[in-house]
């Protein structure tokens, strides 16, 4: 089985910033794996270097992308209530 990894890069103005894992269950569904702080773009690098090189399973995700599983984030199911007749 194998273990798909995006990444969201979150930068502050300063060059610091978070490096966020997600697990990606499936194309709609992403759950937190955890997260990597770096306090200058030469950390982040590096950071990036690591993760990356060798493995394809990584792959970057936008930052306004939303995460969690797709039923919570889209889909609600209507109120039922008694049928009309």
């Amino acid at each position: 089985m194998a273990l798909y990894i995006n990444m969201k890069v979150l930068e502050n103005e300063d060059g610091s910033g978070v490096l966020e894992l997600w697990k990606r269950g499936s194309i709609t569904c992403t759950h937190i794996l955890g997260t990597l702080n770096y306090d200058n773009k030469d950390e982040r690098d590096v950071l990036l270097d690591m993760l990356m090189k060798g493995h394809p399973e990584v792959s970057f995700m936008e930052k306004d992308n939303p995460t969690g599983c797709f039923v919570d984030n889209y889909y609600k199911w209507p109120q039922r209530g008694p049928i009309s007749r």
